[in-house]
């Protein structure tokens, strides 16, 4: 996984939730609720594939930000490059 500006060196995602792995190491997961819905998940994986704004989107959605939790039980070879 390759350093970003972003802070995000990776993720994995499933039709219900994102896991966003950080350069420090962490690993963020957010799932669909009232706060994330499956429009704005969408919206997620679309950045993180594009490898640009995902940061700054959960950044802008403090709602959605709330929410996560870190979890960090993935291998790291389960995580998609960011951008790809």
């Amino acid at each position: 996984m390759s350093k970003t500006a972003s802070g995000i060196s990776g993720y994995v995602y499933t039709a219900k939730s994102i896991t966003i792995k950080f350069h420090s190491g962490n690993a963020y997961r957010y799932d669909v609720s009232e706060a994330l819905t499956k429009a704005n998940l969408e919206k997620m994986i679309k950045l993180a594939k594009s490898g640009s704004g995902l940061n700054s989107f959960i950044s802008k959605h403090k709602e959605i930000a709330k929410y996560a939790y870190i979890d960090n039980t993935l291998p790291k070879s389960s995580y998609k490059t960011y951008g790809e």
